[in-house]
């Protein structure tokens, strides 16, 4: 059997840009890293001559991208960058660099305008801040991750008890750095809740 544009011989390799729902079969090379010492999945893809110059408009800065294998959607980011050069071997290609949707936490600023009582739950303050970047829904699981990754149908259990006590641990963490008079960053509360 041959193997076709986009494909391996063992996984169906495609991007999806699901804003103009165009869906891309067609690259020459392409890699994606997930680091446990990153807070971001970065990936990067080249697309060759023939659709380089029609996704050149499509793929500009900012714009949403989901990297899929196997009909199975393993992350969903943004372009941060585009590049398009002329390649000896093969005319012109676009070359496309981005992470997923944890970039925006990572690279923003947190809004100076939002106010947070001393009684709010710690999972409520990071809903809102979250929430100023357009992340509106927080899964505490692992479950829906790993029935992503796998196409698998595991119960997701949002309410499970690690993740109460994970959230009970920072909160405790907060209240002693408070009455210390240190703080703690926002962006350090966030990674650590999404790194448990």
């Amino acid at each position: 059997m041959a193997i076709l544009s986009g494909e391996s011989e063992l996984d169906k390799v495609v991007i999806k840009l699901p804003d103009s729902d165009k869906v891309i079969t067609n690259w020459q090379t392409y890699s994606f890293n997930q680091n446990f010492l990153k807070p971001t999945s970065e990936w990067q893809f080249t697309i060759g001559e023939q659709d380089a110059q029609e996704l050149n408009e499509l793929l500009a800065p900012g714009t949403k991208v989901q990297l899929v294998i196997n009909d199975l959607i393993q992350c969903t980011g943004f372009v941060d960058k585009k590049t398009l050069r002329a390649d000896s071997k093969g005319g012109t290609v676009l070359i496309i660099q981005g992470r997923d949707i944890m970039a925006k936490v990572v690279e923003s600023n947190m809004n100076p305008h939002l106010r947070f009582s001393v009684q709010l739950p710690l999972f409520k303050i990071i809903e809102k801040a979250l929430a100023s970047i357009g992340i509106t829904r927080i899964y505490t699981s692992d479950d829906l991750n790993f029935n992503t990754i796998t196409g698998t149908n595991r119960k997701i259990d949002e309410d499970s008890e690690e993740t109460k006590n994970s959230i009970t641990q920072l909160q405790n963490q907060i209240n002693e750095s408070n009455s210390n008079k240190q703080g703690l960053p926002i962006r350090e509360i966030i990674l650590k809740v999404f790194s448990k």
